[in-house]
């Protein structure tokens, strides 16, 4: 196995504090065939009303980071690229990527019905084990309802005692089917939630085990790891979440795992999340035809296997989009050695929405300085984004009930 590169080329960083908050801002000298990236963080973080915003850059010789603001709000905490992130459905990568492992170890059949893996798991009104395969699952073609609708992520109950995944696939399944499976493409944490269960009966490991063994280890990715049920607290430097914008800002850092489960527990970093799709889309993680599996979208949707194709103006590029509560990442490589991640600490009520700038970041990251984002980019951000802001709205209604007894 190819060993992955870790190279940085650390920004000079310029503090300066204004109001009851350190608010950072930070100047580089960036890769002249690049964009200023300094300037393109410090534009994501004003557009996002943000804390924090961290965007690293790896252009196939080095990698780069730039960090505006802070991790930490009313402290001088410049973010790095090495700080802990909640990365959301970033995990869906580490997901695909070890169940097609196990396809290609003989001990799953991709095209074989859930319930010969798992029966009795899988029923509700309308759901038949028997159709659902592993790839319906993991390419949101299942039909099961999304088990993280804003009612659920906002619900207290669940914070004071955390769900099992079953506990929460139960809460996707109670909507019964929403199409046949095959039919349509309707993103679903329930089918990835399901998945995770499968990569434990399947290897008799804990997910996160099973991830740490064939991903985390094999790469040396030192910041990630997988939040269970009740880890509330990362372990190293992190950024911690928020929800509002500065200084009317509520910490939401120890939000429930638990709920997101293998639909998005993961804590990584940007240095990691780079350093990873470099090695899956390199095929150090995945034979060819796997990878070519992983990477075959749905018709008119841009999703494979756990993997999100972003359509920019130089071409296809591969990674996937992230938020949970106080937290919105996007991590993108176009296969050729260069890859970049995006990370915001705060979740807006519907205040804002970075888009564009986040779009600009992206698009010149991956395909150099002057060239424009494309539009189904920038809807993919803002759709993303537009959907955590309704979260983040819900659980600010309810955050004395949510937060008071933990």
């Amino acid at each position: 196995m190819r060993m992955p590169r870790r190279r940085y080329q650390i920004g000079a960083l310029l503090g300066i504090t204004g109001l009851a908050v350190a608010i950072v801002t930070a100047n580089a000298v960036a890769d002249p065939t690049k964009t200023d990236g300094q300037a393109q963080a410090d534009a994501i973080r004003d557009a996002a009303k943000s804390t924090g915003t961290v965007v690293v850059v790896d252009d196939g010789e080095s990698v780069k980071h730039y960090g505006s603001g802070t991790t930490t709000f009313g402290k001088d905490d410049v973010p790095d690229a090495d700080d802990q992130f909640r990365v959301a459905s970033n995990t869906k990568m580490f997901v695909s990527t070890v169940l097609l492992q196990l396809a290609e170890e003989d001990k799953l059949d991709l095209d074989a019905p859930i319930g010969d893996y798992l029966p009795g798991l899988v029923k509700g009104e309308g759901i038949d084990e028997t159709k659902i395969t592993v790839r319906h699952l993991l390419q949101h073609t299942s039909g099961l309802a999304d088990n993280l609708t804003a009612d659920v992520i906002a619900d207290p109950r669940l914070q004071w005692n955390p769900p099992t995944p079953e506990d929460m696939v139960k809460l996707g399944l109670r909507h019964g089917s929403k199409s046949e499976p095959g039919a349509k493409f309707s993103y679903s944490n329930t089918g990835y939630t399901i998945l995770g269960i499968l990569i434990e009966k399947l290897t008799g490991q804990r997910v996160g085990e099973a991830i740490d063994e064939r991903i985390v280890k094999p790469l040396d990715l030192k910041e990630t790891s997988y939040a269970y049920a009740g880890d509330k607290e990362m372990k190293g430097p992190h950024f911690r979440g928020y929800l509002g914008v500065p200084p009317a800002l509520f910490e939401v850092s120890g939000h429930e795992p638990g709920i997101w489960a293998a639909a998005g527990a993961l804590v990584s970093s940007g240095s990691d999340l780079t350093t990873f799709l470099d090695a899956l889309l390199n095929g150090d993680l995945l034979t060819d035809p796997s990878l070519e599996q992983m990477k075959e979208s749905f018709p008119d949707a841009h999703y494979g296997l756990g993997l999100q194709e972003a359509e920019l103006p130089c071409g296809a590029a591969w990674g996937h989009t992230g938020h949970v509560i106080g937290y919105v990442s996007y991590s993108f490589t176009t296969g050729d050695g260069r890859s970049i991640f995006i990370g915001v600490n705060t979740s807006s009520t519907g205040l804002t929405n970075p888009a564009e700038e986040m779009s600009k970041a992206l698009t010149s990251a991956l395909c150099g300085e002057d060239t424009p984002p494309s539009d189904s980019v920038t809807k993919m951000i803002s759709d993303d984004l537009d959907e955590a802001a309704s979260q983040a709205e819900a659980v600010s209604d309810k955050k004395s009930k949510i937060y008071d007894k933990n």
